[in-house]
């Protein structure tokens, strides 16, 4: 699992360690999760192999009505 730290200036070591750990995880056939702040990150985390997103606005985006938090979500997050 990992925790989406972008936001706090994650270093360039540490996204690799990061990607070192996500290309275990799918190794061994274990799938990789994500946490995230942000839509801006959740292509980084889909890129390294993460399936798994926690979106830690979700609660937020529900209480909203589906607002247009919600719609950027979706619209990123959509898979084609």
């Amino acid at each position: 699992m990992s925790r989406d730290h972008s936001d706090r200036g994650g270093s360039p070591e540490i996204r690799g360690v990061e990607r070192k750990v996500f290309e275990t995880a799918l190794k061994i056939g274990v799938p990789p999760h994500a946490e995230i702040r942000s839509v801006n990150t959740a292509k980084y985390y889909l890129d390294i192999g993460a399936r798994h997103l926690a979106l830690e606005a979700m609660l937020t985006c529900c209480i909203a009505g589906g607002g247009s938090t919600a719609k950027s979500y979706r619209k990123r997050l959509t898979v084609e």
